[in-house]
């Protein structure tokens, strides 16, 4: 096995008022758009959550995130640790939270996965998104450092492992739009009719 894909599921949603994995969008949650998205992959799964209310009704491989560890670096680790044990080499992480991910997200981040570099991260106007990356199992060391020592950020620690970023076009919109807030999910909503 060589890639696994790990939904990152374990955010609190303060900003659209919580339990943001199972929001509706056009009568789905946000948790099955980013399914659909794994589907396109046809790599293994798990999904990675606080708690696991949040994503109550998956029927796969539910892993927790790392305990005291903030934000999605402790999904991270948790996904890695995850994928190394099952004999994977590679994570691709994507959050539950952008609907509109790109079909050829993993073919073009294995692309660009070159030996040396342990981290490609997708980029779309001007921005890196770090939570969509394909991340060498190799970057735990690394990790579990960097989250000792308070380093929390996912672009840190691929920065500190080496990365390179796969930039997307935007002309038709940008397929890395995130749902943050209850006006996001209103604009995804018109976006799709």
């Amino acid at each position: 096995m060589g890639t696994v894909v790990a939904i990152l599921a374990g955010g609190a949603g303060r900003r659209i008022g919580g339990d943001k994995p199972r929001r509706l969008l056009a009568g789905a949650r946000l948790l099955d758009h980013a399914l659909t998205r794994v589907n396109d992959t046809a790599a293994p799964c798990v999904m990675v959550a606080r708690t696991p209310q949040q994503v109550e009704g998956f029927a796969g491989t539910v892993v927790l995130d790392e305990p005291g560890i903030d934000g999605p670096l402790a999904g991270l680790l948790s996904a890695l640790n995850w994928a190394a044990e099952a004999g994977a080499d590679r994570v691709l992480t994507l959050p539950c939270d952008m609907p509109f991910l790109p079909a050829d997200l993993l073919a073009r981040l294995e692309q660009a996965l070159a030996p040396d570099v342990n981290v490609a991260l997708a980029a779309s106007d001007g921005r890196l998104h770090p939570v969509c990356a394909l991340w060498r199992t190799a970057v735990v060391p690394t990790l579990v450092q960097r989250a000792g020592a308070g380093q929390l950020s996912l672009r840190g620690l691929a920065e500190a492992v080496g990365c390179v970023a796969v930039d997307w076009p935007v002309e038709e919109g940008d397929p890395f739009i995130n749902i943050n807030t209850a006006e996001d999910l209103a604009a995804a909503e018109a976006a799709l009719r």
